[in-house]
């Protein structure tokens, strides 16, 4: 059972708890200042009590956490930056504080919300008016981006300077001692314990320098063998130049003198234009190589590549200078022992040269003769001539002569670098024969029927592709339509001429048999009649009777006239006697009036506009006989009322023109026909004038007449 406490006591407490009272009133007064001080402030700033739990912060403070004030004020400081933070990078400086020191730091933190900040923090304890310590005040203030520039700026400095010790190795040291101190720089810098530098020598083969770093307890020089196995350099070697940068050895190895550590590489090609100028090799046991170290090495690779390639070049150029002296030397030597022989041998062969020059000279002149002469050739070749130039699967229109451009009336020009297929769309088989001639590397020749695809007129023409080495084809196109037609023309007449013979025959017999009725039915009695007229008169002169005899005399001169007649007509009918003695004018001016007299319902009219001289005398009957047979095929079969009928001298021709305006008919239909053949008209009529050396033409078109055109050359 607990005694009560006694006045005294209790009065005792009470003072304790005013005291306790009115110092936590002070402590909220000055919190309350305090606060409002550390809002004022740019750098985050916090009151931590002794329990190290946040009690006041001010707006800085917030923005770098990115938290509200009731989630951070009254939370422990561990809780905020985590415990591994605040045991190892926070604790020690507020323990200091709280033992009444000031405490400064600079570290990395790793901040749950910002990541890996660098901070500046300045603990200073808070003292109450009795000397205790209540809390603690801390200042922070973020340099990472000043952090970050000064380390980048250090290892740019270390970089840089590493380059100027290369430069003033290179420039102070030659050969292999260079290549050592080299070494031992990068085994510095990198804090390896061993490398290896694989180098060109100064006879340009590679050597390799092995060393240990100077500041360790290692030895110094090491051989090939004893830092890297046959193995690993085969590795060395086969990624190097594949790899092309800095890369990590892929298998560990043990350190000399150390076997029971294992040791990190790392390998650096120096590579200038895909060449390997050196490759060097550092080791390290217990830490692996950074990424940082990596880009550093990569980067002085990269500066000794050109300085390297210089001295190998250089080395290079030393070894050839010494190799060509001594060349040059053995030339020398070599050279005056022959140089009276070779100065014989020179001038026969100087004087064998200029013989072989000249005769260049002459060949080369020859060469340029016959190429101009070939080329005049071709464009004077009288057939056109197209030139085609593979290109792809098809040909291009190259080149041409000057028959092609007379041939194409100048219109070849627009198709000239035009393929085959464009020019020759709708004839495949042009275009087969130049490809069958290219690709068979021989000539054909055809005759075809071609439009021209520049005039679209239609002719024959005799078509010849020829290969040309190496990718050219010769098309010759040889105008053969009037070859063509008057083959045609002369079969034709061939025929027409051995049916016309044939008829001729039949024609002769047919008109001897004529002439002999018409001798017989009319000739015959004429003279029969007057035969009996004869006798009877003599019978009378024998009577006496010379009254009788006269008149009976005088009754037979009508007959006898009659008989004259009739002669003359048969005469006439043959041959008109008018042709040889008036001539063709005055026998084609009967021949119109008689055919009148018969055909009274066809007019014909004359225009006559040449002299009797003009015409030849072969021509006459010529004339005479196509004007007779014009005239009866009128009368036979045009259904015509008047003809035109034109005989005139045209400088060196003589024309004749038969024109009516009768029916008309299809020439082609009748020249194709049988009749035309069996018939002695319009083939008679050509016949004649091509025996005569003339040309003979016909037009006629249904319903509009017919036209007959004949030509003869006087000259």
């Amino acid at each position: 059972m607990s005694t009560k406490p006694t006045y005294e006591e209790l009065e005792k407490r009470v003072m304790v708890l005013e005291r306790e009272s009115e110092r936590r009133r002070k402590t909220k007064g000055a919190l309350r200042k305090y606060d409002l001080f550390l809002s004022a402030v740019e750098d985050p700033m916090a009151y931590i009590d002794k329990n190290y739990v946040y009690r006041a912060i001010n707006e800085a403070f917030l923005r770098i956490f990115n938290k509200t004030r009731p989630e951070i004020v009254g939370h422990p400081v561990g809780e905020l930056l985590g415990k591994e933070v605040f045991e190892e990078k926070i604790r020690h400086s507020l323990d200091q504080c709280m033992a009444g020191r000031d405490s400064y730091s600079e570290d990395w933190i790793e901040h749950p919300s910002r990541g890996r900040r660098y901070m500046i923090l300045a603990f200073n304890p808070f003292f109450e008016e009795d000397g205790t310590i209540s809390g603690i005040a801390v200042v922070a203030r973020d340099i990472t981006k000043r952090k970050l520039a000064e380390e980048a700026l250090e290892k740019t400095t270390r970089e840089l300077m590493a380059r100027n010790e290369i430069d003033r190795i290179f420039l102070a040291s030659p050969g292999e001692h260079t290549c050592a101190q080299i070494l031992e720089m990068m085994l510095l810098n990198t804090r390896s314990s061993h490398g290896a530098f694989e180098f060109r020598d100064q006879a340009g083969q590679w050597a390799t320098l092995s060393m240990g770093n100077p500041s360790s307890d290692g030895p110094v020089s090491l051989l090939q063998g004893t830092l890297l196995s046959d193995e690993e350099w085969a590795y060395v070697h086969a990624n190097s130049p594949l790899i092309k940068q800095v890369f990590p050895l892929q298998t560990a190895f043990r350190g000399t003198g150390t076997p029971d550590s294992v040791h990190h590489g790392v390998v650096a090609p120096v590579i200038f234009q895909d060449e390997i100028m050196a490759t060097l090799v550092l080791v390290r046991p217990g830490r692996a190589f950074s990424d940082e170290e990596y880009a550093f090495l990569e980067h002085l690779s990269n500066h000794m590549a050109p300085i390297l390639h210089a001295r190998l070049h250089r080395i290079r150029r030393e070894i050839e200078r010494t190799l060509f002296h001594q060349e040059l030397q053995k030339a020398r030597d070599d050279l005056e022992k022959v140089v009276l022989q070779r100065t014989a041998e020179l001038l026969d062969a100087n004087e064998q040269l200029k013989k072989e020059i000249e005769v260049r000279k002459r060949m080369e002149q020859a060469l340029r003769q016959s190429e101009e002469m070939l080329r005049a050739q071709y464009r004077g070749i009288p057939l056109p001539t197209f030139t085609w130039k593979r290109a792809g699967q098809d040909f291009v229109l190259v080149d041409y002569n000057r028959a092609t451009e007379d041939f194409t009336r100048g219109l070849i020009a627009k198709f000239l670098g035009k393929t085959s297929s464009e020019v020759y769309r709708d004839r495949p088989d042009i275009i087969q024969d130049i490809s069958s001639s290219y690709e068979l590397r021989h000539s054909s020749r055809r005759v075809i029927s071609y439009r021209m695809f520049t005039t679209e007129e239609e002719k024959f023409v005799a078509l010849t592709s020829a290969f040309v080495p190496p990718d050219m084809v010769l098309v010759h196109m040889e105008d053969i339509t009037e070859s063509r037609r008057s083959q045609e023309k002369l079969k034709r007449s061939e025929k027409n001429l051995r049916i016309l013979s044939s008829q001729l025959m039949d024609a002769k017999e047919e008109e001897r048999k004529r002439i002999s009725q018409e001798l017989h039915d009319s000739v015959g009695q004429y003279l029969t009649s007057i035969k009996f007229s004869m006798e009877n008169i003599i019978g009378q002169m024998e009577r006496g009777s010379s009254s009788l005899s006269l008149k009976s005399l005088k009754d037979s001169i009508p007959i006898i006239q009659a008989t004259i007649e009739e002669v003359r007509s048969i005469s006439m009918d043959l041959r008109p006697s008018t042709l040889d003695d008036l001539g063709i004018l005055a026998t084609v001016s009967w021949f119109c009036r008689e055919f009148h007299s018969v055909y009274s319902d066809i007019t014909i009219n004359q225009n006559i506009a040449l002299q009797e001289s003009d015409v030849p005398e072969h021509l006459k009957i010529i004339i005479f006989r196509i004007i007779q047979e014009a005239l009866n095929n009128v009368a036979k079969h045009s259904r015509a009322d008047m003809v035109d009928i034109s005989l005139f001298r045209r400088d060196t021709t003589i024309d004749l023109t038969i024109s009516d305006n009768g029916i008309g008919f299809d020439v082609r239909k009748a020249l194709m026909s049988e009749d035309y053949s069996k018939g002695l008209g319009l083939a008679s009529m050509e016949e004649r004038a091509d025996i005569s050396g003339g040309c003979f033409t016909i037009d006629s078109v249904p319903g509009l007449g017919t036209l007959i055109m004949t030509t003869w050359k006087t000259s």
